[in-house]
């Protein structure tokens, strides 16, 4: 739902979905303006015309005006002149199909044909005829003998193109050789093509004169390759190709393949000749110059009654010098009526057909996207449906919010709003995020208060508190670190405290018994006279002299450690 704009104009007793997409999942309540609640789910179907509201918690967060549209033309016009035709049952149930068939702009009414859905022009004011173009194809049909010259696919590009191919002996009634169809906007162009056996194909040819006959023979002309030619030398006065057909058999339709400018195409059964006429509606290809289609009459078989047979011949008759040049002739029989239509259906790109009936169907589309034609088809029509993208229109512009990032409007797209400077999300729990669902935005509505808004400012102060707390919070846990860590130091000093008592304890026993060796050294000293025993006794006392002066080194520095461990702790 969009904020209310311009009208959406419906048919009359068409119904309209209006689906409410709020920011949260509170539930919605639609009324009339004005009216009673019509329903308190965010889905409404509805039929009349009015201002429809949408409200969630007591707040309105959209609205939509339906008008009915008088318009009852379908453009274009095609308006029969004739009065009695333009009255009768028969037009005006023409009419009727045609108008409900017609897409209707909903901004302005206006009916228009479906053909002219995605054909490069707007014929709607908005653009919305538009919408979901560039849509590929789904599978070409294949079948009536024809073959592909690529492997099928399964999906093909706006604007590619298959080509299609006969065995030898048989041709298209379109066109000698191969035949193209090309995709535009989700349909193949013209209808699938079958293979039709060429009557003259192989068959025994002569030309008139003879003498003129140039090249390989007239059996060029027959032998189901538009690249090689028949030519006739240039001459005087009338020149003509012949090919010999099989008795008995039906020619309703001949290709000719030539570059002469003026010839004219019979069929001779021996006693009767039948002039064939040219259609110009038949046989257009811009790839293959100088093709053209002949009409044969066909009502009653045209080969010779008395056995012979039937004789095709291409004959030019232009004043003065003639030079006849033939690269292909093909002769078809009459079709016969098909019997079933739905057997060579193209299929469509993102969708299926699903059989309904022994010449209808009914298009069934892939998620996410809509068929552009609701119910069964005829087989014959079938072929103009398409499966489009439910796209959705433009992202709606919600008061008071500016968008942040949006990437289209197909399916899947997404676009993120955020409150204008000035405004505050209140509450800060509604999504921002709209997404494309189904044609529809997940989002239509935010609530954006002014900055000055006492809820607003409430909400700053929570969160400000919220952020007080945390900071001290976050002071204390430092505060409780730095005391652990503390304490952790005073273990290891006192660990250090015991293990230097314990090393003062071990020094002072070693200086006690040093001093009792000392003392023994020095009684003995005395006892002997001996010179040379006395020196080495001074040596001896020299010794213990300094090792005692270390050992009484290495207790000052240990009380002196124990001191500054102390005092530390």
């Amino acid at each position: 739902m969009e904020g209310a704009g311009r009208p959406v104009l419906i048919r009359r007793g068409e119904a309209v979905e209006l689906v409410c997409r709020p920011a949260d999942d509170q539930g919605c309540r639609w009324n009339r303006r004005g009216g009673d609640v019509l329903s308190d789910e965010c889905l409404l179907s509805a039929t009349k015309a009015g201002v429809y509201q949408c409200s969630q918690g007591g707040t309105l967060v959209g609205s939509v005006e339906l008008k009915i549209s008088s318009e009852t033309t379908v453009y274009p016009y095609r308006q029969e002149p004739d009065y009695r035709i333009r009255h009768s049952s028969a037009y005006q149930e023409k009419e009727r199909k045609r108008r409900a068939n017609a897409h209707m702009c909903s901004d302005t009414g206006t009916l228009i044909e479906q053909s002219l859905l995605c054909d490069g022009e707007k014929n709607c004011n908005n653009g919305e005829d538009e919408r979901s173009c560039s849509l590929p194809c789904g599978a070409p049909s294949v079948g009536g003998g024809s073959s592909l010259t690529t492997p099928v696919g399964q999906l093909y590009p706006h604007g590619a193109t298959v080509t299609y191919t006969c065995p030898a002996g048989s041709s298209f009634r379109q066109t000698l050789g191969e035949l193209r169809r090309k995709c535009h906007q989700g349909r193949w162009s013209d209808s699938p093509p079958t293979c039709h056996r060429n009557l003259a194909f192989g068959r025994a040819t002569s030309a008139f004169p003879r003498s003129a006959l140039l090249g390989l023979g007239s059996e060029l002309a027959v032998d189901g390759q538009v690249s090689t030619w028949t030519m006739l030398t240039p001459s005087e006065g009338t020149q003509s190709l012949n090919v010999t057909l099989d008795d008995g058999v039906s020619v309703d339709l001949v290709l000719v393949r030539t570059l002469s400018a003026s010839y004219s195409v019979y069929l001779n059964s021996g006693s009767s000749w039948t002039e064939c006429q040219r259609d110009r509606n038949r046989s257009r290809d811009d790839d293959l110059a100088g093709l053209a289609a002949f009409t044969c009459p066909s009502d009653e078989p045209t080969g010779a009654g008395d056995g012979g047979p039937l004789i095709l011949e291409v004959l030019s008759s232009a004043p003065g010098l003639t030079s006849l040049s033939i690269s292909e002739i093909a002769a078809f029989e009459p079709l016969s009526p098909a019997n079933d239509t739905c057997e060579l259906l193209d299929q469509p790109a993102n969708g299926r057909y699903e059989r309904t009936g022994d010449s209808s169907v009914r298009l069934v589309c892939d998620e996410g996207y809509r068929a552009s034609c609701a119910g069964d088809l005829p087989c014959s029509e079938a072929a103009s449906a398409v499966c489009r993208p439910l796209t959705c229109p433009p992202p709606p512009t919600i008061p008071r919010a500016t968008t942040v990032s949006s990437n289209g409007t197909r399916s899947g797209a997404v676009t993120e709003y955020q409150c204008s400077a000035g405004y505050q999300l209140y509450p800060e729990s509604q999504r921002t995020i709209a997404e494309c669902r189904g044609g529809l935005w997940s989002l239509s509505h935010i609530s954006c208060l002014p900055e000055s808004d006492l809820r607003v400012v409430a909400l700053r102060l929570g969160r400000q508190h919220s952020r007080s707390v945390a900071a001290l919070g976050a002071e204390l846990e430092r505060l409780v670190a730095g005391q652990q860590q503390l304490l952790r130091r005073l273990e290891g000093t006192q660990r250090r405290l015991r293990q230097v008592e314990q090393m003062l304890d071990i020094n002072w026993e070693e200086l006690e018994e040093e001093g009792h060796r000392l003392d023994s050294v020095e009684g003995k000293q005395e006892e002997t006279l001996e010179p040379k025993e006395e020196v080495v006794d001074t040596v001896q006392e020299k010794a213990a002299e300094i090792e005692v002066e270390e050992m009484m080194r290495e207790l000052e520095e240990f009380e002196q450690e124990y001191e500054n461990d102390y005092e530390l702790w």
